[in-house]
C-alpha cells in the first residue's frame, strides 16, 4: 500500500508549476525577440497576446490550486 502525503503532492505540483511557467515565459520572450528583430506585425502581436494570456491564466490557476492544497486539512 502506497501512502501519498499531501506535502509530496504539493511539492510535485510546485515542480510542474515552475517548469511550465518557465516554458511559457520563454515562449513570450521568444515572440518579443522576434517582434523586435523582424518588426511588428498583426499576427505576431496576436501571437504575443495569446502567449501572455496563457502565461497569466496558468499562473493564476496554479496559484489557486497550490493555495487550496496548502490549506487543505485531512
Amino acid at each position: 500500500m502506497v501512502i501519498i502525503l499531501k506535502d509530496d503532492i504539493y511539492n510535485k505540483l510546485c515542480a510542474v508549476f515552475f517548469a511550465e511557467e518557465v516554458r511559457l515565459q520563454n515562449k513570450v520572450e521568444m515572440i518579443e525577440h522576434y517582434m523586435h528583430k523582424s518588426g511588428f506585425s498583426e499576427l505576431r502581436m496576436i501571437e504575443l497576446i495569446r502567449a501572455r494570456a496563457r502565461l497569466d491564466y496558468f499562473k493564476s490557476y496554479m496559484k489557486d490550486v497550490l493555495d487550496y492544497l496548502k490549506h487543505f486539512d485531512r
